[in-house]
């Protein structure tokens, strides 16, 4: 790599050398350009997390009505039917949906469901009145954030 090259480098990446904790060295001299792709390293995680950071930001302040209607259920026993699961939640509200997700090789389902609510409002109650206790076995509950959107978000 040329000299001028290398010197363009540190110019236009000098920014994110300080996004290091790491402080200059102790005769007070700069970074070197070695430090330049350890540095662009940390500047793509920065990025990730921020654009995680984005998207949460967006998920939690959409539309509340289509948002939180559909709970997310871990540890549903295998011998639990989809009956059992409606039956228990409607006392929540009334339910609209419940969907077990099956192995196709053994062709039971594989531990967790999701729960769809008419009204925000009951799948709200549902996750606050924990703990959830099916066919004798203690059920996780949490509100399902799903992993795409149908929406393309501009990054900022």
């Amino acid at each position: 790599m040329s000299k001028d090259k290398t010197k363009c480098q540190n110019s236009v990446f000098a920014f994110w050398l300080n996004l290091d904790d790491r402080k200059d060295d102790d005769k007070g001299q700069a970074r070197s350009a070695a430090d330049v792709p350890r540095q662009l390293r940390t500047l793509q995680k920065l990025r990730m997390r921020l654009s995680a950071v984005r998207w949460l930001a967006k998920a939690a302040f959409s539309a509340p009505s289509q948002q939180h209607q559909t709970v997310y259920l871990t540890h549903v026993k295998w011998i639990t039917g989809k009956n059992q699961v409606e039956k228990y939640f409607s006392r929540f509200g009334q339910v609209k949906d419940v969907s077990l997700f099956f192995d196709p090789e053994t062709g039971l389902h594989r531990g967790f469901a999701s729960v769809t609510f008419a009204k925000a409002e009951s799948a709200t109650a549902a996750v606050q009145n924990k703990p959830h206790v099916i066919d004798g076995d203690l059920v996780g509950i949490e509100f399902y954030m799903p992993l795409k959107t149908n929406q393309k978000f501009k990054m900022l």
